[in-house]
């Protein structure tokens, strides 16, 4: 809250208010069915197709279109800026630059906490980081947050929650130009065409930049394709394609001293650190209304990524290439029957089938210099299904239950040793979950949720190698309230807490395996809202306060039971301030993030506080807008730092960007 306190006294008293403006404000009666930022008090189920929807009262945000078009960022994940609760590990090293966390899991890859999904499809990698920098602000539709343990749509990563990012299928055509600071341009164009039954959505993008820091540029392209045909009101077939190449080089890590006294720097042994990552997608969809009550959706999909790094961290290590190809391939199959008003029954089922490569070599320059140190050829398939019954009992309370069983199975070679082991045997995997909303009156809805997810190894670990490994069973639940007291303010309160047994954190050593850290203790609440305080001024917000403990690390590390779990930064929260003057939209928005410890043992020092401002200006006309935006308005000083426990003993240290302007014209036709 310091943070806050010091920024200004304005947003002391309105930082608590909740998520981006997005839509104009709508009739509070009907928020428990609505994709409306700020408003939501249920999970709206959706397949992106025709059918029926299943309603899940929980903690979910929505970014929608309008906030989505005007963003520009090197990274995709950056547009969860704006999201309440959500918090980064901004690496900055090439390929590997960012990731996210949820319900107080961190943002270091080491704990994989956060289910992907686009369009519908599974696009994590195997170690459950998820890989979106594919998609371009313009080709977004919408993102949607569902944070918690009481949705079965989806087992394996579905931890602490999940995101689903929706591309845009609607019939318009554009092109976006954009320059900036460091070097940045970029080119969007997204065209929609309707032909009789048939529709077709195309889009081309492309990034480069010379990035705030020495060698860390960027250059990345998508190209993607969509064809629908919409045989009548009943049956709907698609297709997705899209095909993404990124290449980037990384700046490194800097001392303490020299991330503040010179941030752009990038030390000599880091000039051929970088890498180059490639992802290849074909999806099919289905939607199919086989009666009135009965409707179902298939999605099927074959997809690869592809990954090539070369990294060194200090001078006292050696530089290593990294080499990852990951080809996925599964379907998804939701049964959803409403034999009367109240009653809505769905049945999923779902494969998702991996076969990986993962190999590592000692490297000069980007050159091998020895026999490969790493060669891990592995297969890792899921299983799941999950039964659904959601029955409003009366006009005012809806209840929805749930039961969702997985199950894993795998193989995995040793090239380099020749080993060969199966999967651990995790069994069948139960997970319940309930869920309730009960409508008070107009103003007021009150929802409670409860339900299990799991963690399951990743890599090398998860393959017997002699030990018995179960998953780590996560129980999780949310108590909230939405309230609008007026019809221009909407609020929203949630509390929640989670529990883990046997948490596993993935081991760096590169031994690509895990260990056991112990049971965990995850709590927090989260306040949000929307005040539209005119017709052309709307301020939106949120405060989302978390404590992540290790609670039970056992009998051999009872110095640190009670301890801090490691980069997980005590509170996160956002305000954004929204005025329109005629053809005239001006947007300051400021996110925050609190500090965090950088190990378990809780001994060097908190790191990772920010409050970083984003100004837009943007003049809309009939053909297009033109914009005109300030990154990092204040030009604070923000960092990622990690401690390097394997070869200087020291934390190391990776400022983020400086202050940035960029100039953007957008031309519709």
């Amino acid at each position: 809250m310091k943070l806050l306190a010091n920024y200004t006294g304005f947003a002391c008293l309105i930082a608590m208010t909740g998520m981006p403006p997005a839509l104009a404000q709508s009739d509070n009666g009907d928020q428990g069915t609505r994709f409306v930022i700020g408003e939501l008090t249920e999970i709206v189920v959706t397949d992106s197709g025709r059918g029926n929807r299943a309603e899940i009262p929980g903690s979910v945000d929505l970014i929608n279109r309008d906030q989505l078009r005007n963003e520009h960022v090197n990274l995709t994940m950056d547009l969860f800026k704006k999201v309440p609760g959500v918090n980064f590990s901004r690496f900055n090293q090439g390929i590997i630059s960012a990731d996210i966390g949820i319900r107080g899991y961190n943002a270091e890859g080491e704990i994989p906490s956060t289910k992907l999904l686009i369009d519908g499809i599974p696009s994590n990698l195997h170690v459950g980081m998820p890989e979106m920098d594919a998609l371009f602000p313009m080709e977004l539709d919408h993102i949607e947050v569902v944070k918690g343990t009481n949705d079965p749509r989806y087992g394996l990563l579905n931890i602490a929650g999940n995101i689903n990012m929706t591309s845009r299928r609607d019939i318009a055509r554009e092109v976006e130009l954009l320059g900036g600071s460091f070097g940045t341009r970029e080119a969007q164009a997204y065209a929609g065409f309707e032909t009789g039954n048939w529709t077709q959505h195309y889009f081309l993008g492309h990034r480069d930049t010379d990035g705030y820091r020495d060698n860390a540029a960027l250059d990345k392209t998508t190209v993607s394709g969509k064809w629908f045909y919409e045989h009548d009101e009943r049956l709907s077939l698609g297709l997705i394609a899209r095909y993404f190449e990124f290449s980037a080089d990384a700046p490194g890590y800097l001392s303490y001293e020299d991330a503040r006294a010179a941030p752009r720097r990038s030390y000599d042994f880091s000039d051929t650190d970088g890498g180059d990552k490639e992802t290849v997608h074909l999806s099919a969809h289905l939607d199919y209304a086989l009666t009135g009550q009965l409707v179902w959706n298939l999605r099927a999909w074959v997809q690869n990524f592809e990954r090539q790094r070369w990294v060194r961290f200090t001078a006292a290590h050696d530089q290593q290439e990294r080499y990852e190809d990951e080809r996925q391939s599964g379907l998804v199959s939701t049964l959803s029957w409403r034999p009367r008003a109240e009653t809505l029954v769905s049945w999923g089922l779902n494969y998702e089938a991996q076969d990986n490569t993962h190999q590592r070599f000692a490297s000069v320059e980007r050159s091998r210099t020895g026999p490969v140190l790493r060669d891990h050829r592995f297969d890792y398939d899921s299983y799941g299904s999950y039964l659904q019954w959601q029955e409003d009992v009366t006009p005012d309370l809806r209840l929805v239950s749930s039961l969702r069983v997985d199950r894993l199975r795998g193989d995995f070679r040793d090239v380099f040793s020749g080993a060969d082991r199966d999967m651990n045997d995790y069994g069948s995997i139960w997970q319940p979950k309930f869920s309730a909303i009960y409508t008070v009156n107009p103003q007021l809805d009150l929802f409670a949720n409860a339900g299990r997810s799991f963690q399951a190894g990743v890599g090398a670990g998860a393959y017997g190698a002699g030990r018995s490994v179960d998953v780590s069973v996560n129980d999780g639940w949310d108590l909230g309230a939405s309230y609008y007291p007026a019809d221009t303010v909407a609020l929203r309160l949630s509390r929640w807490g989670q529990y883990a047994s046997d948490e596993l954190v993935s081991r760096a050593d590169g031994s690509g395996d895990f260990e056991n850290v112990g049971t965990t203790h995850r709590r927090g609440w989260e306040l949000t809202a929307n005040w539209w305080a005119s017709e052309h001024f709307t301020v939106w917000g949120s405060y989302t306060l978390q404590k992540a403990l290790l609670s039970n690390p056992g009998p051999l590390n009872e110095s640190i039971r009670g301890n801090d779990l490691n980069h997980v930064p005590g509170y996160t929260a956002s305000l954004g301030l929204e005025y329109e003057y005629g053809d005239w939209t001006a947007t300051l928005f400021t996110s925050f993030q609190g500090d965090y410890e950088l190990n378990t043992a809780n001994d060097r020092g908190r790191y990772g506080a920010y409050a970083l401002s984003d100004l837009t200006l943007l003049y809309g006309m009939d053909w297009g807008d033109l914009s005109f935006r300030v990154n990092n308005l204040f030009d604070r000083h923000y960092e990622y730092v990690w401690h390097d426990i394997w070869f200087t003993g020291d934390n190391l240290h990776s400022p983020g960007s400086g202050r940035s302007f960029d100039v953007a014209l957008a031309i519709r036709f």
